[in-house]
């Protein structure tokens, strides 16, 4: 069960939890009070009953009242008040005429209506002004008090033993590696209810079904679960890679979401030493099957080449070689570049290679030849993150401002006195380690002279990185987050020597900084 003290409604009485979430004992009410007629204190385990005021159906109250029913159900079963008409004096605090429900007994919690009120009385609106109220156990209070003012004809309230079919909070274990259109199942214990819940799943996506899984039921949109039971959702995975469904499991007020994701796209493993007149291969497996026909295509300045391999990869002239492949039955993509006659230490090469099934389409990037150019290190992707990165190189310092008129001399301090923005016409952002980093520059001044540093011109030829030769520009977040769990994933970066044992040493490091070792 997981509810605190009522059920919570709105000023119309409408409330946030389907009636039907309760089994009713009985239907009709077997028992009648006028609540304050001839009694004060009421004692009823009664399955069901009326509670008029002491006016009873037709009459006005009388005042100068202060009189309590206490209802007790089973053990296991719950109190659900219903109001079908209510009408009493209103003076905004309810501290004349009023009506107080606690869970339990007398001295039991009280339950707090829509309005923030412990108390009702005809301070809310609509016809009746609140909606169900259900206990949090087997006991309920009702308490009605009267002065001796004016007096309007009251309340009818019918009660009924319920059976708690609200569950506990309950999850899925989202599942992140699914192949292409795969059927993925999984289940979850359903407690915290004492009679059969129904569970519905919705999505846009994926065909959700549920089915009881202890009794072995149908798959459908919906199922219902006892306690205890294994409650089991189906989901057929999307068809692309990088691509998720998310279905929604509800019962009552509880509900689930329920991932299922094809991973990105495997990316191909990057060559940093090369050499001349040298072809460079390398291969991946593709993920998961699909239906229909595949394309790869390749693209690059040194006229990349692709190949399909079924159950094994390419590897020489012999095999059929081409800018754009398709199969319908694929199971390695081997891709081949073949660098110039001469080559510089510092040259890369890159090709990006795009995968197309239907109107789906991914991409990645293979590189070979030095990665990085002097003073910056290579940050390789991770493809299992959800980052929009590939392999990419960052300062390995916090840039220096490089005099223009002097090259391998940079300003010593980093920065003229107070004056914002100064120097960008006369230096040029360096990564070496002496000196003081380059100050007084907000961002925008920032990403205007890391752009400087590419050999292309002109905004537009700089993102096409129109000669190949990569572009320069400020970190974007994905490349931070990136850096970040690169760091993370190093066994040097724990204390105790392996990923996950001991702390982080950059945890350690802001600790210290804060005072807290």
């Amino acid at each position: 069960m997981d509810i605190n003290s009522s059920v919570a409604t709105d000023s119309a009485g409408n409330s946030n939890q389907a009636a039907s979430q309760f089994e009713f004992i009985f239907g009709n009410p077997t028992e009648t009070f006028n609540l304050c007629d001839t009694n004060t204190n009421v004692l009823s385990s009664v399955a069901s009953g009326i509670i008029y005021d002491s006016g009873g159906p037709s009459a006005n109250y009388t005042g100068k009242r202060d009189c309590r029913l206490q209802l007790t159900a089973p053990a296991g079963q719950l109190v659900r008040l219903s109001f079908r008409s209510f009408n009493l004096q209103n003076n905004g605090s309810c501290g004349s005429d009023y009506i107080e429900v606690r869970n339990g007994n007398a001295s039991g919690s009280r339950i707090t209506f829509e309005n923030s009120m412990q108390r009702l009385c005809n301070n809310l609106t609509g016809s009746p002004p609140h909606g169900d109220i259900v206990s949090s156990s087997n006991e309920l209070n009702f308490r009605f008090r009267t002065n001796g003012g004016t007096h309007r004809p009251g309340f009818e309230i019918h009660w009924e033993f319920v059976h708690d079919t609200f569950p506990d909070p309950f999850s899925f274990t989202s599942v992140t590696d699914a192949d292409f259109e795969e059927m993925i199942f999984r289940s979850t214990t359903i407690i915290g209810i004492n009679a059969a819940s129904t569970f519905n799943v919705s999505g846009s996506g994926g065909s959700p079904e549920v089915r009881n899984q202890t009794t072995a039921s149908s798959f459908s949109t919906s199922a219902s679960i006892e306690n205890n039971q294994d409650l089991e959702v189906r989901v057929q995975a999307p068809g692309f890679y990088s691509e998720t469904t998310t279905v929604t499991v509800t019962s009552g007020s509880e509900s689930a979401e329920f991932e299922v994701s094809v991973p990105a796209i495997l990316s191909f493993t990057n060559e940093p030493n090369i050499s001349s007149s040298t072809t460079y291969y390398a291969s991946t497996q593709v993920t998961g099957g699909f239906s229909g026909t595949m394309t790869v295509s390749i693209s690059g300045i040194e006229s990349p080449q692709v190949c399909l391999g079924s159950g094994t990869t390419c590897d020489g002239d012999e095999d059929t070689w081409a800018t754009s492949v398709s199969s319908s039955n694929m199971d390695f993509v081997t891709i081949r570049m073949t660098t110039p006659g001469s080559i510089a230490s510092s040259d890369s090469f890159s090709a990006d290679v795009q995968y197309q099934l239907g109107a789906d389409t991914a991409t990645t990037t293979w590189k070979i030849g030095q990665a990085c150019p002097e003073g910056y290190i290579l940050i390789p992707d991770n493809p299992s993150d959800s980052y929009s990165t590939y392999d990419f190189c960052v300062m390995k310092f916090e840039a220096k401002a490089e005099i223009d008129a002097s090259p391998g001399t940079y300003d010593a301090d980093g920065r003229n006195g107070s004056t914002d923005n100064w120097g960008q016409a006369a230096h040029t952002p360096a990564s070496v380690a002496e000196n003081q980093p380059w100050r007084e520059i907000d961002r925008d001044g920032a990403i205007a002279e890391c752009r400087s540093l590419n050999s292309e011109t002109g905004d537009a030829n700089i993102d096409a990185d129109s000669n190949g030769d990569c572009t320069y520009d400020l970190m974007s977040n994905d490349e931070w987050q990136t850096m970040a769990q690169n760091m993370e994933l190093q066994d040097a970066n724990w204390t105790g020597g392996s990923v996950g044992a001991g702390d982080s040493r950059g945890q350690l490091e802001q600790q210290h900084e804060r005072g807290a070792v």
